[in-house]
């Protein structure tokens, strides 16, 4: 690829640390030259991003947009199709909602990492709104405006030139719903910071971490472990936070909210086992887990499946309930797993073999592009 192409990097919006925000990081670790773009901005929660000096829409200075971007669904798609990208040979977005939507020159390579088809219109989207902790006041008034958006998302797909899969769930969601063909790229995890220096056998708690959201299901794992009372550690914030706590009753069951990275990484070396009851587009989180050597017990559905290796790096389980989680756990209780096996299984995950790999993927687009287009 030539030196002095211009990039850009378009992400839906920078206001809290996740998966997708690592995505983000990665793929600018792999362009570093590149400009970035993003509807907000949260330089506060989001300090990694600031030498980047992000380029933001509108919607950055509306009430409330730094901590309630969903309020601004609607004007997504206007505030992304509003960005000039014109000076650019590459367009990358990093989306699951509406950056996909820019608009760009014919000429210019516009790749799409798509992390999943925009949620809260596609699938199983009622039941998402319904769980979301909206007014019901509002959910009376979403859903022709979900339809719109809908239409647009459809539509902004079609000027994508390449799609990045995060999964292959998410490759089968872009085939259904946007009708496009996708290559899969998993996410990168960073390096586990912390050898497994303890022994399984001594390990006693278990550990569930992420963003306390009620389609993550936190609440099950907190049942579950009410009923057989084990050691159970979780490290999250979020609007089920006060929730979870109210129905824990366990006084083996600690939620610790939020800690540093450092303490984050202690308990990922000494944990049991990693509880991951959700439906994921990927699940960074569950393969950070792998990355220390700890099996993970995790809902069969979704993006698992390309990392979690039923028997040898954890348990699958097939329904969300109660019994069915606590028999995994029981499953996984009779395994003596080979925990360098599991984190020798990690490493094809980690950030610099994406950062490679992704850069690879860029170029070759990008000199198949150059052919038809110039």
């Amino acid at each position: 690829m030539q030196k002095n192409l211009k990039i850009a990097v378009v992400a839906d919006w920078l206001t809290n640390q996740g998966g997708a925000e690592k995505v983000v990081a990665d793929i600018l670790t792999a362009f570093p030259n590149a400009d970035l773009y993003t509807s907000i901005y949260n330089a506060k929660a989001m300090p990694q991003f600031a030498k980047y000096k992000p380029k933001t829409s509108f919607i950055q200075h509306l009430p409330f947009a730094k901590t309630k971007h969903q309020l601004y669904l609607s004007l997504m798609p206007y505030a992304f199709e509003n960005f000039d990208l014109s000076a650019y040979d590459i367009v990358i977005s990093s989306s699951f909602a509406c950056s996909k939507g820019v608009i760009t020159k014919v000429e210019t390579l516009h790749i799409c990492y798509c992390h999943t088809p925009m949620r809260y219109v596609w699938g199983n989207y009622i039941d998402f709104i319904n769980k979301y902790k909206f007014p019901k006041v509002l959910k009376l008034f979403t859903k022709f405006p979900l339809h719109k958006i809908r239409i647009w998302d459809y539509l902004a797909a079609q000027r994508v030139d390449k799609f990045i899969a995060n999964s292959s769930y998410i490759q089968k969601r872009i085939q259904k719903f946007y009708g496009a063909k996708s290559v899969v790229l998993n996410p990168g995890i960073p390096k586990a910071q912390f050898s497994n220096d303890k022994n399984p056998e001594k390990s006693s708690y278990y550990l569930a971490v992420g963003r306390l959201k009620s389609h993550k299901h936190f609440e099950l794992i907190v049942k579950a472990f009410n009923k057989t009372q084990k050691n159970l550690v979780i490290i999250g914030t979020g609007e089920m936070l006060p929730v979870l706590k109210q129905l824990n009753t366990s006084p083996n069951t600690k939620l610790l909210g939020f800690v540093s990275r450092k303490t984050l990484e202690n308990y990922f070396a000494h944990a049991k086992a990693f509880i991951f009851p959700q439906i994921e587009d990927f699940g960074i989180v569950q393969a950070e887990a792998q990355s220390y050597g700890v099996p993970v017990i995790a809902y069969n559905k979704g993006g698992i499946r390309d990392s979690l290796i039923d028997g040898k790096t954890g348990i699958l389980f097939d329904e969300q309930t109660v019994n069915c989680l606590n028999q995994a756990i029981e499953k996984l209780d009779r395994i003596d797993f080979d925990r360098q096996y599991i984190k020798n299984h990690a490493k094809e995950f980690e950030s610099q073999k994406f950062i490679e790999k992704f850069k690879k993927i860029v170029n070759t687009a990008y000199v198949a592009h150059k052919e038809i287009y110039n």
